[in-house]
């Protein structure tokens, strides 16, 4: 037996599916609602106010309040994370429809890529590289197409990470397979060439 806040929470994956979904109605009452039926990999859960929940980046969640209280909620992100926000910004940049919430992605984004670069461990090389190939793009198309204010706005964002994205590629020559699927001799010099800031 509950006391107190009562929540009902329906959260869903970040797959490609969904995330196809869901981006087009962004900026759009009651989504959730509209295109839930054709989610994959819902769960429902019930919490009071003594149980608190954790789901990674990207998940697709509604809260439903059943017995009145206050929900109190942190966004904060991982480096583990990384492939899926690059995922949510490149959806986000591709309709551009929201630009509140485009910026909330890239804010978050260029946050959680600055600080893995920042650390330059191998193992994070893969992650770091996943999304950033797969939002790049995006970023070209966005900065090609849009209007400049919006433009501006983007690659004032960006700017904070370029030192970063720079040092990191100046230090990194080795061997590797890139997320774009190219066998590479000097990882360093293809991030440059091929995957660097358009700017």
């Amino acid at each position: 037996m509950f006391g107190g806040c009562q929540k009902i929470w329906l959260l869903f994956p970040p797959t490609k599916n969904n995330l196809k979904l869901y981006i087009p109605e962004v900026g759009i009452p009651h989504k959730l609602k509209k295109i839930g039926a054709d989610l994959e990999g819902g769960l429902i859960v019930q919490t009071d106010d003594e149980e608190s929940l954790e789901f990674p980046s990207g998940t697709l969640h509604a809260v439903f309040t059943v017995a009145g209280g206050l929900i109190g909620g942190i966004n904060y992100s991982e480096i583990e994370s990384l492939p899926v926000m690059a995922d949510m910004l490149a959806g986000h940049l591709e309709e551009f429809r929201e630009e509140n919430t485009v910026l909330e992605d890239l804010d978050q984004y260029v946050k959680a890529l600055r600080y893995a670069l920042k650390l330059d461990k191998d193992k994070l090389l893969p992650w770091v590289l996943r999304g950033w190939v797969r939002v790049l793009p995006e970023i070209r198309r966005t900065m090609e197409e849009s209007p400049s204010k919006k433009v501006q706005v983007i690659k004032a964002k960006l700017k904070e990470l370029k030192p970063a994205f720079v040092q990191f590629a100046k230090g990194r020559h080795d061997c590797k397979k890139c997320a774009c699927g190219k066998e590479v001799q000097d990882i360093g010099k293809h991030l440059q060439q091929y995957h660097a800031l358009p700017f």
